[in-house]
């Protein structure tokens, strides 16, 4: 969100500063009609996506404008790039690190620089490295590095092909392989990976790489939490759910779970914020599913909508997985209907919604 308020600031020419997701149409006198007609045309062109003409009244703040350049980028199936995995020798650092020890390695501080901030933007980092464990070790110690051992998720660090730990990572993560960015300063793993998962967005480094759709959060933590949840027994978590009627501060959380949840989501219904609040004003049954147990507040993962006596809508985060978060909610939503739409990414929804029947 940060870069796109930064481009927003460009194109209306003041400071960035001035820019805020709430800042709106009007509101300074750099962002008149004319202007909000060039802003539109220029994001258009720089997230190459297609904003609906009818739509442009309506898109009146920075909010606004980027959850509808988000959704269009979604509309034309352009994955948001979640997992950057990143070689060791010859990324992170120059030199072979079981060969030249740790005094002989040059640390990469311009790609270990670029991996950090997109950490913070959201996105995780895994290592893929074909080494000793035990060679590397000492490196995380290294005050030269800018990376740090806490900050990836996952690391493999053995002599198996990269292309199967990949494998082994999204299994990990519950994500799909389009999601992923790989980096290897090696043409021959490149390639191995470009055949072997066509789906892995591949890279020599991070020059010109800028991810979009990201929510800019600790997504590292949450997933370590999630990793220490799955090795306890439901029971011993302490669970509390809480399900509710959709309120108004949480309808920019529910468009976002719409544009980026794949593998729990039944229609694939990319929804605005304007989209989620029209749908309440009609009468929609808007329920969503909060939850906490003794690791901390893991927020609102999971909403469903119902008209007409059918669940339109029914998507949970991946981080919910496995918990009977979806009885629930199915339950509290009367046990109507459900409606499914096979998009190729959802068969985790796909056997839920069978299972019912």
């Amino acid at each position: 969100m940060r870069e796109f308020c930064e481009f927003v600031a460009h194109v209306l020419g003041v400071s960035p500063t001035q820019v805020t997701p709430e800042l709106g149409y009007g509101d300074i006198p750099e962002w008149d009609s004319i202007m909000h007609l060039k802003l539109v045309m220029e994001l258009q062109a720089k997230y190459n996506v297609k904003i609906d003409i009818s739509q442009i009244p309506e898109l009146t703040t920075v909010q606004q404008l980027y959850l509808s350049t988000s959704t269009s980028l979604h509309g034309q199936q352009k994955t948001v790039k979640k997992v950057l995995c990143l070689d060791f020798d010859g990324v992170l650092w120059r030199g072979i690190i079981s060969e030249v020890g740790l005094s002989g390695i040059v640390i990469n501080a311009k790609l270990q620089q670029q991996a950090k901030a997109l950490k913070e933007k959201g996105m995780l980092l895994v290592g893929l490295s074909k080494n000793n464990p035990e060679d590397v070790a000492p490196v995380w110690q290294d005050p030269r590095m800018i990376l740090k051992e806490d900050d990836f998720v996952l690391k493999y660090i053995n002599w198996d092909a990269k292309a199967d730990n990949i494998v082994l990572a999204a299994k990990k993560l519950n994500l799909g392989l389009e999601s992923f960015v790989f980096v290897d300063d090696r043409p021959i793993e490149r390639e191995h990976m470009k055949s072997a998962h066509p789906e892995v967005d591949v890279r020599e480094d991070l020059d010109g790489f800028e991810p979009t759709g990201l929510i800019p959060r600790d997504t590292t933590a949450l997933y370590l939490q999630n990793f220490r949840r799955a090795e306890e027994s439901l029971s011993s978590l302490k669970i509390e759910t809480d399900i509710h009627d959709i309120r108004a501060d949480e309808y920019a959380r529910v468009s976002e779970l719409s544009m980026k949840s794949n593998q729990f989501n039944c229609t694939t219904r990319r929804l605005s914020v304007d989209e989620v609040q029209a749908a309440v004003a009609r009468g929609a049954i808007v329920k969503v599913l909060k939850t906490r147990d003794r690791y901390g507040d893991m927020g609102l993962v999971a909403f469903a909508i119902a008209e007409n006596g059918r669940i339109t809508d029914f998507v949970m985060s991946c981080r919910a997985f496995d918990r009977g978060h979806e009885n629930e909610l199915y339950s509290a939503m009367g046990k109507l209907p459900i409606d499914f739409v096979d998009s190729g990414k959802n068969e985790v929804a796909k056997r839920w919604v069978s299972a019912l029947s």
